[in-house]
This record gives structure tokens, sequence and C-alpha cells, in this order.
């Protein structure tokens, strides 16, 4: 497992990139996703906010894999443990491409918060 935070930073389009992840590059192979918003983890380790349960229904996710995209503008909550009973979205296993994922807000969230996305991953 490998948890990822990053600040939700908008871009033009709506859209914040995922960050690189060195355990996910190239031979890491998804097998689910979980989101958390903060009433679930409410500070990043490095003492950022999680987004709020609240803001957490404004964004959406978008995970693609070379040209494929294999999971398309899902509700970021879709992905939260709060609200599927503690349990990870299962995907069909593949390898990410992280430089074409991001969370699109579709509406205005509170600034600084963060997004905090835990992929289940096995490396090839």
């Amino acid at each position: 497992m490998q948890t990822v935070y990053f600040p939700l930073v908008v871009t033009a389009d709506g859209s914040t990139p995922f960050p690189p992840v060195q355990n996910l590059i190239g031979d890491a192979e998804i097998l689910g996703l979980v989101a958390y918003d903060a009433s679930i983890a409410a500070f990043t380790p490095a003492g950022a906010a999680v987004v709020s349960a609240a803001d957490a229904l404004a964004l959406t996710v978008t995970v693609n894999s070379g040209s494929d995209q294999l999971i398309q503008q899902v509700p970021y909550m879709d992905l939260a443990r709060s609200a599927n009973g503690g349990l990870w979205y299962e995907t069909v296993p593949f390898v990410i491409d992280l430089t074409k994922c991001f969370i699109r807000t579709n509406a205005a969230i509170t600034a600084g918060s963060n997004a905090a996305v835990t992929f289940i991953y096995r490396k090839l």
C-alpha cells in the first residue's frame, strides 16, 4: 500500500494532477484505491488538513493506464472508506500512469485542503 497526500491546487480546468510516487512508477500493478476525508484522517503526516467530507462531495477522480481512462470521474466519496463500509475500491489490475491521473474540483472547496488516496498495489 502507498498513501499519497497532496494539496488540491486547482488549475484552469478544475483539476489537480496526482504527484509522482516512486513506488508506483513502472512495475507496480494497481489492485485498488481508497480515498480519505477528514472524518477518517484529519491531517496529513506533515500536519496539513485533509479535505472535509462536505468538500469531498465536490471532487471526482480519474485514473489512467496509458491512453485508457480506467476510472473516470468517479466521485471521491465513492472511494472513501467512510462511504463504502471500510472496504477499498477494487479494480481490475492495471499499471498506472500517474502523469494522466487527476482529481477534479466540481465546486468551490476550502482553501488548503489536501487529498489523501491510498493505492493498493503489487510489484510485477
